[in-house]
């Protein structure tokens, strides 16, 4: 998983690549450039982080605190925070049309993309299954699939000026041209937050929730 292009056209020159997982949903679509490929080459995209630790579900308002690793993840902060609420809020009319949550409509949109094959949400009870499933049971129409195209239409890397070497990691960007030297303390600087007990704790709590994948 987190391979940018290249290395996916690396990994797979011998055709044995079936599955790549990698970072998408509505507020971060840097991974698209890589659709064409994946789909030429029958290869499954399966995104993680669809619902933006609940972000994308619906459940915030600008009163929501948090004490765990949301506090510290940019999307969760500030004017962006704000900016991002009021995206989602542009989905509940058509979540009440369907007469369902927020969080079904942006999972039957990711349906919609013929490039994803598989959508895992998280789910740590059994009623949370049943409740994923009714996401099936959703059709789009035409107007509201381009409505959220337009509610996810946000810069690319490329975009904001930056050129991706070894791709996004949970919001970090290391830029091409970066010395190895400070990519591999960057790196190794990631992983060891992702071996924290802070971070162990939060993803025992949170990262299998419905509304937290």
């Amino acid at each position: 998983s987190n391979f940018n292009l290249d290395q996916l056209k690396e990994a797979n020159k011998d055709g044995y690549v079936d599955v790549v997982q990698m970072e998408y949903n509505l507020l971060n679509r840097e991974n698209e450039h890589i659709f064409d490929y994946t789909s030429k080459n029958n290869i499954t995209f399966i995104p993680y982080f669809p619902l933006v630790s609940g972000l994308l579900a619906g459940k915030y308002n600008e009163n929501t605190t948090f004490d765990d690793l949301r506090a510290k993840n940019p999307e969760f902060q500030g004017e962006r925070y704000k900016e991002n609420l009021a995206k989602v809020d542009q989905l509940r009319g058509i979540a009440d049309n369907h007469r369902v949550d927020v969080a079904h409509i942006v999972l039957a949109f990711y349906l919609t993309r013929p490039s994803l094959d598989v959508v895992i949400p998280g789910a740590k009870r059994p009623n949370q299954v049943v409740d994923n499933l009714t996401t099936l049971d959703v059709k789009l129409t035409e107007d509201e699939i381009n409505k959220i195209e337009e509610f996810q239409s946000v810069p690319t890397t490329k975009e904001k000026g930056l050129d991706v070497d070894i791709g996004s990691w949970r919001g970090f960007v290391i830029k091409k041209g970066t010395p190895e030297a400070v990519k591999k303390q960057l790196t190794k600087q990631l992983k060891e937050a992702y071996e924290t007990e802070e971070y162990k704790e939060y993803a025992k709590n949170n990262l299998v929730d419905i509304g937290e994948g």
